[in-house]
């Protein structure tokens, strides 16, 4: 029964000396994951930037589009109006 437990003890030593360099092992790899997030972050972040910066242009570029279209609506609706009287009256608005 001696035996028994001396066997025991060993496994348990060996054991817990496998656990711990699992452990480390596993440290580690957190360790290097956790860098090569950080340099891929500061590697990335110029593009991410950009990304921002076009996504902010294009939305000034809608607003303007919005805009100009929206001028030309009325100009269409101001030169037609202006047609239809010159039409009407036979007014000549070129003076």
């Amino acid at each position: 029964m001696h035996d028994d437990i001396k066997d025991l003890t060993k496994r348990f030593d060996k054991h817990e000396v496998e656990e711990s360099k699992k452990f480390d092992a596993m440290i580690n790899a957190v360790n290097q994951n956790t860098t090569s997030i950080d340099k891929l972050t500061d590697e990335t972040r110029s593009i991410v930037e950009l990304h921002r910066d076009l996504q902010g242009t294009a939305r000034v570029g809608k607003s303007v589009q919005s805009a100009l279209l929206w001028l030309a609506k009325w100009g269409a609706i101001g030169t037609g109006l202006a047609a239809f009287i010159k039409w009407v009256t036979g007014l000549d608005f070129h003076a």
